[in-house]
């Protein structure tokens, strides 16, 4: 975790604000619970409209470009159902004529899901990038406009999932309202496993590489690799609970 502070430090300079917001969930945790089996994607609670900012790049590897990591977000995001999505082009125009080119804070995250007509607003970083391995480590967050937004929850209080990263709970007021970050390394049989499943889903075994294809293909692994985050963030039970009961209803805080 000191390399991954030491990072944020270096990008200061030039993103103060998304830095600082950024690393408040990065270095919220570093838990892996990698040996149990995925579980599937629930149905949104509703049709929801999202939209899918330029992914902030933490990685310090220059040649990863924030608009095509965006697509093959956005793209992934496409695969849950009940999901609409905004081109990434349209939240990249909203931001030009800012005189922006990424999201810097929590308040403009919601700010610009209303302005483009989302329920919320999904922001991804990418914090660690290795293209032999391959390695992927991310951070990913999810923005509900106010109108959406629930009950407060409590910072810090995380439920580890069956993936290697940390689900961690937020306060919609003050940071996302909900969000993961992990690593992803194809030389991990775990992660292995769940590349397998991903490639059976997409109907991509009779491609002469098979499943292989997704560990050696930059592209192909990193769709896997936000594929599987948006899983877990999106079968994350608070923010849904909240968009459908609204504060009151809501009263479970849990470990697991």
């Amino acid at each position: 975790m000191n390399s991954l502070r030491r990072l944020m430090q270096l990008f200061c300079g030039r993103h103060a604000a998304a830095a600082a917001w950024l690393a408040a969930v990065a270095l919220c945790g570093c838990a892996q619970s990698e040996n149990k089996t995925r579980v599937e994607t629930s149905a949104l609670p509703r049709g929801m409209t999202f939209a899918v900012a330029p992914v902030l790049n933490y990685s310090g590897q220059p040649d990863l470009d924030p608009l095509r990591l965006a697509d093959l977000l956005a793209s992934e995001l496409t695969y849950v159902p009940g999901a609409a999505v905004l081109p990434v082009s349209r939240v990249a125009a909203v931001l030009l004529s800012q005189g922006k080119t990424q999201v810097d804070s929590p308040e403009h995250a919601r700010a610009l899901a209303r302005q483009i007509g989302a329920d919320a607003l999904i922001v991804g970083g990418v914090t660690e990038y290795d293209a032999y391995s391959p390695t992927v480590g991310l951070v990913l967050q999810m923005y509900l406009t106010d109108s959406a937004e629930g009950a407060s929850l409590n910072l810090g209080e995380a439920r580890f999932r069956s993936s290697p990263y940390v689900a961690v709970r937020a306060t919609p007021a003050a940071g996302p309202s909900a969000q993961v970050q992990g690593t992803y390394n194809a030389m991990h049989k775990s992660v292995v496993d769940r590349v397998r499943a991903y490639a059976r889903e997409r109907s991509e075994t009779d491609h002469p590489d098979g499943w292989r294809q997704y560990t050696q293909v930059q592209s192909l692994f990193i769709r896997f690799c936000w594929n599987d985050a948006l899983r877990a963030m999106l079968d994350q039970d608070p923010w849904k609970r909240d968009l459908v009961a609204g504060p009151e209803d809501v009263s479970e805080t849990y470990h697991e």
